[in-house]
């Protein structure tokens, strides 16, 4: 596995309030448009079925940041 898995399975494990979810955008290229991902890795933070935060790159501290505002809003 390479680093970029490891901390996504770790802070995936570690956030029991959270679903994390994944998907291909080659295999789900309407997705991806309806979510207008533009670049790899894009997170994508939604709060009561709304998009809360969108972080795009893998910027762990600026993903476990939005996950802590999240969770004391």
């Amino acid at each position: 596995a390479n680093t970029r898995t490891l901390w996504w399975c770790r802070l995936a494990g570690s956030n029991t309030k959270v679903r994390f979810y994944q998907f291909d955008v080659d295999k789900c290229p309407d997705l991806a448009q309806e979510l207008s991902i533009r670049a790899m890795p894009t997170f994508i933070i939604f709060k009561d079925g709304k998009e809360a935060k969108t972080i795009v790159g893998a910027n762990l501290k600026a993903i476990e940041a939005a996950l802590k505002d999240l969770e004391a809003a």
